[in-house]
């Protein structure tokens, strides 16, 4: 008997040993998520704005330009193939001799396409005066002043020209970036302030 209490007793040990140290390590996630959070909220918009700009690209750059958000990403371009093909009509025919009939067919066979997009991987980038994707294949270098409409899903981000789209997928933690930034861009051109200007 008390061989068997003793044994409870270092397994009870153990266990509050156990819970006291994962408390530990959940507290100090806790302060350190806490202390994350407070500092992005108390940050001003100059400041979210310089924390937000890629330091170091990696891209060549023309004079007096500032390269403002790089991704990995993909180009989407819309595809269409067949799955299969569907009849429709009416066909008929009369029997008038073994192994022998004569009739009418008015049948029409169309195929049955389903769309989807197949995506070619790409760095995304944006300066404030270009829009760019560098990619083995389908790649573009758009001009800022081109692009006349911007629409933003949950994984992608569609530039419209006038004359063509161009989507570009990523990660919904980028295009919450990506919005991010244009908030914050807004919020400070509001303010009268140049975006550019603080990065010099």
């Amino acid at each position: 008997d008390i061989e068997i209490y003793a044994i409870i007793k270092i397994l009870q040990i153990r266990s509050d040993l156990q819970r006291r140290i994962f408390m530990g390590i959940f507290s100090r996630f806790r302060k350190n998520e806490q202390k994350n959070n407070s500092e992005s909220v108390s940050l001003s918009p100059k400041e979210k704005f310089k924390k937000m700009v890629p330091a170091k690209p990696g891209i060549a750059l023309n004079d007096d330009e500032v390269c403002l958000f790089m991704s990995d990403a993909s180009i989407g371009k819309e595809k269409t193939h067949t799955t299969g093909y569907k009849s429709s009509g009416i066909s008929s025919r009369i029997r008038i001799a073994k192994g022998l009939s004569v009739g009418s067919s008015n049948v029409h066979v169309t195929p049955t396409r389903e769309t989807y997009w197949e995506k070619t991987p790409c760095r995304f980038f944006v300066t404030d005066k270009r829009f760019i994707a560098i990619s083995q294949k389908g790649g573009f270098n758009l001009k800022a002043d081109k692009i006349i409409d911007m629409k933003l899903n949950a994984d992608a981000v569609t530039l419209y020209t006038g004359s063509k789209t161009y989507i570009v997928f990523m990660t919904s933690e980028d295009v919450h970036r990506y919005k991010e930034l244009w908030e914050t861009i807004q919020s400070l051109q509001r303010n009268g302030i140049d975006p550019k200007k603080l990065l010099r």
